[in-house]
């Protein structure tokens, strides 16, 4: 479709899919060169800064088929968007598409979103209490034990006054083999149920995390049942190049078509919520929609993969279900909860390294799909229009603890911040090897949310930076500065000014312009007057 902007109009606004990126650089550009066309899915904004005109091009469902776009430029110019969906023939009827046309291109995702929202029926989302929990990836990973989450989940319960954590969580790590949900390993004697029993009785809801469609080639779930998988031309099973360790680091996705499967995803959802589980991880779900053969002939791996998660949501109606790495599109109104970012960890970048060269390589480039905070940060704060409107938004886990990290107090405070943006704080630190200072910025996170999260000052070519809203019905605003060297801000513009209290180191009060050091955060409300500002 042509699109009618000026020959000045410059500004691109992306969007990826999934919870790594497509390609460098942040989602908002101005674009440059002569000829090209540049990618998005799901949706895209065109614009010209000068006379405000933006227009958004998007599919707001994903029932059949994911949406490809494509923005055209030509001669400098933007001339034309252009999809597609692949699994839609040419004679059936496509995925619903939208054309939004305005002043404010925040103010169109915001439409968008509703709108989508709205086509998937997405419950009502109450987001006036913080979730705050405890994960065991981010500090054991997949060599997490009985015995050491078990001393987790006592650090939990000592320190309920500080950090009043709901949920103990279950990482990757106690299973026998991807696939093999119901079947611990080794290093978890006695059972899994016996071990959600034990959470329970702390008074916290059990969590556990799994990948429902997705089994390795060792586990017994696929030695036993190879018809169950996605076919391949030959017939074989259609496998994947995962993620995790050899033996298990090839992964085929069952086929949700088959009733047998369906069965099978109940009765292991039935027997974890019976177990006590009702906090449910699912992780690795864009690998779970691939295009081969399916028992159905008419189903895609889109139609085929909501079947599996209304499966699911039948099975466990009353649990929580957690979307990681999803395509949001396809997963609206059956999961809950949903990563907004990619994997993080306790550094702030990684490099893409050659054979030999090391971790500290200065002049490597950095990896856009590695694990750091950096990346996981930035994808959500691109994301900020998803923040309640199409589940709980999760920037995946807070880091405040010294140890087993590389991160500085400063980019410990942004990874904290990004908790109070979306009101999802779950951590995997040990909460009695915290420090008294770093216990206590845990503690007053826990209590803060930023409300109605909005980017404000932002520019094209960088990542949202400054977000306004309210903190306890108090104008507010949350500065991430990602940037290696200190910048300042003029808080008047956003309606604080001078006299504002400032949270996360505390500051205490602070003036018009408030200068934040490099890599480090800040969470600045308006006067309390004579009431004491800090929770």
């Amino acid at each position: 479709m042509p699109l009618d902007l000026p020959p000045e109009a410059k500004f691109f606004h992306r969007n990826f899919n999934n919870m790594t990126a497509t390609d460098y650089g942040p989602v908002m550009r101005l674009l440059q060169g002569f000829d090209a066309d540049h990618a998005s899915q799901d949706f895209l904004i065109a614009g010209d800064v000068g006379s405000s005109r933006y227009i958004l091009v998007g599919a707001v469902t994903a029932r059949r088929s994911l949406t490809y776009l494509h923005l055209h430029c030509r001669q400098t110019r933007i001339t034309g968007v252009s999809f597609y969906q692949p699994d839609i023939p040419p004679d059936a009827e496509p995925e619903r598409m939208v054309c939004l046309e305005g002043e404010d291109w925040q103010t169109l995702l915001i439409e968008y979103a509703d709108q989508a929202a709205r086509q998937a029926g997405v419950a009502p989302i109450r987001p006036e209490k913080n979730v705050l929990g405890y994960c065991s990836w981010y500090y054991h990973h997949d060599q997490i034990t009985h015995d050491n989450f078990m001393d987790n989940v006592g650090a939990l319960v000592a320190a309920r006054s500080d950090f009043p954590a709901q949920i103990a969580q279950i990482d990757d790590g106690y299973q026998s083999h991807h696939g093999d949900w119901l079947v611990n390993n080794s290093h978890w004697p006695g059972s899994i149920e016996e071990v959600a029993s034990r959470i329970r009785h702390d008074g916290l809801r059990a969590g556990i995390w799994l990948m429902p469609l997705l089994a390795s080639t060792s586990s017994e779930l696929f030695c036993h049942h190879p018809d169950w998988f996605v076919k391949d031309q030959s017939g074989q099973p259609w496998l994947m190049r995962g993620w995790s360790a050899p033996p298990e680091h090839h992964w085929a996705c069952l086929d949700a078509t088959q009733t047998a499967v369906c069965e099978h995803l109940k009765r292991i959802f039935v027997t974890l919520y019976k177990w006590g589980f009702d906090y449910f991880k699912l992780d690795g779900l864009g690998f779970m929609t691939p295009a081969g053969f399916r028992s159905d002939p008419q189903a895609t791996g889109v139609s085929a993969y909501r079947l599996a998660l209304d499966t699911i949501r039948r099975a466990v109606p009353n649990a929580t279900l957690v979307g990681c790495c999803p395509p949001y599109l396809a997963s609206l109104g059956f999961i809950d909860h949903a990563r907004i970012s990619a994997d993080t960890a306790a550094c702030w970048i990684k490099h893409r390294l050659d054979e030999g060269t090391s971790y500290e390589e200065e002049n490597a480039p950095p990896d856009p799909e590695a694990p750091c905070l950096s990346n996981a940060l930035h994808q959500a704060l691109s994301r900020w229009w998803m923040i309640d409107r199409w589940f709980r938004a999760d920037p995946d886990v807070v880091f405040v603890r010294e140890d087993n990290s590389r991160l500085t107090e400063g980019e410990s405070r942004l990874s904290a911040l990004a908790g109070i943006l979306t009101g999802v704080i779950i951590t995997s630190d040990h909460l009695k090897r915290l420090s008294s200072e770093r216990l206590d910025l845990l503690k007053r996170i826990a209590a803060l949310r930023l409300n109605h999260p909005r980017p404000v000052a932002c520019r094209a070519g960088y990542w949202p930076q400054v977000f306004a809203g309210t903190v306890e019905g108090r104008r507010a605003v949350a500065i991430f500065n990602d940037l290696p060297r200190p910048h300042t801000w003029k808080l008047s513009a956003w309606g604080v000014g001078a006299g504002g209290y400032e949270l996360l180191h505390p500051l205490g009060v602070v003036g018009d312009n408030i200068t934040v050091p490099a890599h480090d955060a800040a969470l600045v409300i308006e006067p309390f007057g004579t009431l004491d500002p800090h929770p």
